[in-house]
């Protein structure tokens, strides 16, 4: 939950992540490069209290005999570590935890009005554009948009820096 609602990734990177995609920045943040080496591949990143639970989660692994490399999936099966956690599980849990700790109710089309998974992501967005001291063409860049605005793709390249300058506004 911490991750999804500090990077605003999409549900279904979470079966690609490696730990090598991730890397330390500055006040206790990561990036994390989503969809790495795809044509999709972007960089958003978590916040310290992220990291900090994502570490925990990793400590958890390592105290299970887990020996974790560049090339270990951040989110696992629990299973078997060898393969990612897969998306469905992600949103078949959070789900769950939504029902149970909110009581949420369908609306009148069978669907819920805000998704559990897909929620954090729209929040994450809504933050980002809500600060107008976040320029519009980053805060696309973080929620890996390509199409938003016109030729960004060919002509724009922010840096990381700029990029983690525009995020550090939203934390």
């Amino acid at each position: 939950i911490n991750f999804l609602s500090a990077s605003g990734v999409r549900i279904g990177c979470i079966e690609e992540l490696k730990i090598k995609d991730l890397e330390d920045m500055p006040d206790g943040c990561k990036s994390v490069k989503v969809y790495a080496d795809t044509i999709h591949e972007y960089h958003t990143f978590i916040h310290q209290e992220a990291v900090e639970s994502l570490n925990e989660y990793l400590e958890s692994r390592k105290r299970k005999g887990e020996s974790i490399t560049g090339d270990s999936w951040v989110f696992c099966s629990p299973i078997n570590t060898s393969k990612p956690l897969p998306a469905m599980t992600i949103t078949s849990t959070l789900g769950r935890y939504v029902k149970k700790s909110l009581g949420r109710e369908k609306s009148k089309s069978g669907r819920y009005s805000i998704m559990s998974c897909h929620g954090l992501r729209k929040r994450f967005d809504t933050v980002l554009k809500s600060n107008r001291n976040v320029n519009l063409s980053l805060a696309e860049r973080l929620m890996g948009h390509s199409q938003t605005i016109p030729l960004d793709n060919s002509y724009f390249k922010p840096v990381l820096e700029q990029l983690f300058a525009e995020y550090q506004k939203a934390i």
